[in-house]
């Protein structure tokens, strides 16, 4: 997801303000998913859209947990 959000933000350097985050890529997988299943059943839309949601929670809550982290811990922490 890493590189992907890499390759995108090259692709739509012109038309962001800051570079797409690997969980934002997981978030466009699944409104993919999400608009492919809303077309025709089948059942694999479902099962990615799900996973590629629960990975993109994953890593949101990382980015958060160290964003929190480094904003709360001091140097004298161990």
């Amino acid at each position: 997801m890493k590189s992907i959000a890499k390759i995108w933000s090259v692709l739509l350097s012109n038309n962001l303000k800051t570079e797409i985050t690997p969980h934002q890529v997981c978030l466009m997988y699944t409104a993919a998913k999400l608009v492919r299943a809303s077309y025709r059943f089948k059942e694999d839309s479902y099962i990615d859209a799900q996973s590629y949601l629960e990975q993109a929670r994953k890593m949101h809550d990382e980015k958060e947990f160290k964003e929190f982290k480094k904003k709360f811990t001091t140097s004298y922490d161990i």
